[in-house]
């Protein structure tokens, strides 16, 4: 019994904080539509305070930069979107990249592009670091960086890259902290029943 009331407490305790987001490291090669690194598994929807909407929009954040093919490369990210709006958000971008995005769909044809944001959010140093609210259909994406106007990043030009989904699939810490009391209950009727 103070094993379970030991776990109750643990998952109440996880339920009630909230987490701070965690970053990924872009994976090289992602130079090329073929090669886009697949973000999907980043998703999550913990706090942090340059990420607008982060508790209610699902959001994976990239740290890139222009390291790849002798410094002169662009980065592409793949992510699955379930329909509705779509944040895509460049922090720490200036002073030396005016970032450049480029949207694709599962064919790889451009559907989109987008120069500066002009919003001065928590994580932005500049007007020119991309900002660009749209709303795409269910389905799979790719996002590319580059720099103004429309060119290949240069080396040691680096970037946050955030990807958010207002529409996802990602579980509120409440409903985790819900499944794990129903896994101790099994696990306690189990006991009882074995005992």
């Amino acid at each position: 019994m103070k094993l379970v009331r030991a776990l109750l407490a643990a998952i109440m305790a996880v339920s009630t904080t909230q987490a701070l987001a965690a970053y990924v490291a872009e994976v090289e090669p992602n130079n090329s539509f073929a090669t886009a690194q697949l973000v999907d598994s980043s998703f999550s929807i913990d706090s942090d305070a340059i990420i607008t909407n982060s508790t209610t929009w699902a959001h994976a954040s990239i740290r890139g930069n222009g390291n790849a093919d002798g410094g002169v490369t662009r980065d592409f990210f793949r992510f699955t979107s379930f329909g509705g709006n779509v944040l895509f958000d460049i922090d720490n971008g200036m002073l030396d990249l005016d970032s450049w995005l480029n949207l694709y769909d599962s064919t790889g044809t451009r559907i989109g592009s987008h120069d500066d944001g002009g919003v001065l959010d928590n994580g932005t140093v500049h007007g020119w670091d991309s900002y660009w609210l749209t709303s795409l259909a269910a389905g799979q994406y790719v996002v590319e960086v580059g720099r103004y106007f429309d060119s290949a990043l240069q080396q040691g030009q680096d970037y946050l890259l955030h990807i958010s989904l207002e529409q996802h699939n990602v579980p509120e810490p409440g409903s985790l902290a819900l499944a794990g009391l129903g896994l101790l209950a099994v696990g306690a009727a189990r006991r009882r029943k074995n005992a």
